[in-house]
Parts: structure tokens; sequence; C-alpha cells
């Protein structure tokens, strides 16, 4: 989810939380990014979520030193944990996970907004067009084609 007012891309996996946000606090929905892991069930890792309230701004990493430093230094509140995904060691592993794709972290510095696709051409005009620098694989998920079973929607609003 996307609110234009905020400038923030908001995602969940909380049907509730995703039609609170869309018709109540101004975000527009951009439909399902793709499937994430409400366990760590299956060998995935959790997918912090945090918020900067000042900069309105939500931020996801599967590295907890990652989301310390945000919520000690960055002005972050942690939200907890808003999936799991799998980690790039995991597929590199014996496990098989067919069709899992990289779920990719770009930053606007101007928007001061971070936005998560699997989508290589949103990614790429993101970066070339939207001035987002690219920043990391966030972890790895199923899009929005392949719901795996016991996976949950990660809803996208902006």
């Amino acid at each position: 989810m996307y609110s234009p007012s905020a400038v923030d891309h908001f995602y969940t996996t909380n049907g509730n939380e995703h039609n609170n946000a869309v018709q109540n606090l101004g975000y527009n929905d951009e439909s399902i990014t793709g499937y994430i892991y409400p366990s760590a069930s299956c060998g995935g890792v959790p997918f912090y979520r945090l918020y900067n309230p000042t900069a309105h701004d939500h931020f996801y990493t599967a590295n907890a030193n990652e989301k310390n430093t945000a919520a000690q230094t960055g002005g972050y509140v942690d939200e907890g944990i808003a999936g799991y995904v799998l980690p790039e060691t995991l597929l590199a592993s014996d496990f098989q996970a067919p069709g899992a794709v990289p779920f990719y972290r770009m930053y606007s510095p101007t928007a001061v907004d971070h936005f998560y696709t699997t989508d290589e051409a949103q990614r790429s005009n993101a970066i070339n067009n939207l001035g987002f620098n690219d920043e990391a694989i966030a972890g790895y998920i199923y899009p929005s084609t392949s719901q795996l079973y016991g996976s949950v929607p990660f809803y996208r609003m902006y």
C-alpha cells in the first residue's frame, strides 16, 4: 500500500489492516506484491517491519542487525514481524524453493520512501526514472502469480 499524502509504501499480510489502510488512512491498493509465510515453518527468516513516524516511511528487513540499527539510531519504531521470507543461504543449500524470486529493496532519499518489488521492470523504472537507489535483495518470496501452500498474500499499498 502507498499513501500519496504521506509518500509511503506499506506492506502487510493482514487483510483487515490492508482494508483499514485503504478505506480510512488514505492508502491506495497496489494489489498483492507476492506471497510470504506467516511462520518460520518452511525455513524462512523473520521479515521485520519498522516505521519512522517523522519521515512517514515503512522499512522492512530480514537482517536483525539492520533492524536494531534502524530502531536505535534511525528514528524507526519496531512494529514486529511482517512475515517470513526465504534467505539466499537457504536457496543455495539443498533445500529447494522452486519459483522463489528476489524481493528487491530500493530507497528514495528525496521522498524518504522504501519501495519493494519482485518485478524487474518496476525495479528498473524506480532506479532509472523515479530517483530510487538500489539497496539490496530483502529476501526471496513467491511472485503474485504463484501462491504456494501455507503462504499468505503480502499486500502492497501506496
